[in-house]
């Protein structure tokens, strides 16, 4: 064999991001040791490099505070570097969590003006994102949480995080756009307790969004492994033959997205017991505390 086979191609499919390429080298003991480096240089070096496609938040692409005229040139400077390279967008986030306003949360923010702040935010890259021909939209909750039990109400955080997904899924319905959102489950840091911190948290919130079929899990390794979970243990709960009750996961390959895991039924639908509504209401015990829904698959 010869050294040829060991280098990267096109054809491998192998998405950086934008991110970890340009990343200053800062810790929490010092500050940064590299200069930054503009997204359409990244992109460039990667496709040398024999790279596939890019992932990016948005403001890998543009600064937080920049003005809308920096913010279009950046932009214009990343999509030319895309169409000079035939790198393609696999993936796009937003940074919800860098800036000093989201300290204690973005869509679950306590302060309710950060909460359609983050929103308004995710909607503007959701834009972008779709122009890019981004396939998937990842949502990683770093701040989304509390360092102490008694700093947040986890169940209206978790009402929150939910309305903020509704709306987002009804945005992209409403535009038209064939993105699907993949939540990206972690435990902690930088957060000391994050909500939704592993898949089987995450399949049971989507089991609870106004459209559920548009929303999936990135199970990434390192994020599993601070869980004390194997990624093939994440993997495994969400793969196509798996069958539990309120439905299944299936995973699929979206197009050159690479995989995206669905919260969907394999073969069979979930039907919830209630017949007045799609949605049975959540009940509660004597002591107050939720009462699961009786599911069953048909």
């Amino acid at each position: 064999m010869t050294a040829d086979a060991y280098v990267p191609m096109p054809a491998d499919h192998f998405s950086f991001g934008i991110w970890t390429v340009g990343w200053q080298g800062v810790d929490v003991f010092g500050p940064a040791v590299r200069p930054p480096m503009r997204a359409d240089r990244a992109v460039r070096k990667l496709a040398e490099l024999g790279a596939y496609g890019v992932n990016f938040h948005d403001n890998d692409v543009f600064d937080f505070d920049a003005s809308t005229a920096e913010r279009d040139a950046r932009i214009a400077d990343f999509r030319q570097a895309l169409a000079d390279t035939g790198l393609v967008v696999t993936t796009a986030t937003t940074n919800l969590f860098s800036h000093p306003m989201f300290k204690e949360g973005a869509f679950t923010a306590n302060d309710r003006d950060v909460r359609r702040f983050a929103l308004a935010k995710v909607m503007r890259n959701l834009d972008l994102a779709a122009e890019l021909g981004a396939g998937v939209y990842v949502c990683w909750g770093g701040r989304e949480g509390a360092e102490s039990g008694a700093s947040k109400d986890v169940r209206a955080a978790l009402d929150r995080y939910k309305e903020a997904f509704d709306v987002l899924g009804a945005y992209v319905l409403d535009h038209g756009y064939t993105l699907r959102f993949a939540i990206e489950p972690k435990p902690n840091e930088p957060r000391g307790d994050i909500l939704l911190p592993t898949a089987g948290h995450a399949l049971a919130f989507i089991n609870e969004l106004e459209h559920p079929e548009l929303v999936g899990i990135n199970p990434e390794v390192g994020h599993c492994g601070t869980a004390s979970c194997s990624t093939s243990t994440s993997t495994a709960r969400t793969a196509p033959a798996t069958t539990r009750t309120c439905g299944s996961a299936r995973a699929t390959r979206a197009g050159r997205s690479g995989w995206w895991t669905r919260w969907r039924p394999a073969g069979t639908r979930a039907r919830c017991t209630s017949t007045t509504s799609r949605r049975a209401p959540r009940t509660t015990t004597g002591s107050g505390s939720p009462r699961p829904r009786a599911c069953a698959t048909t």
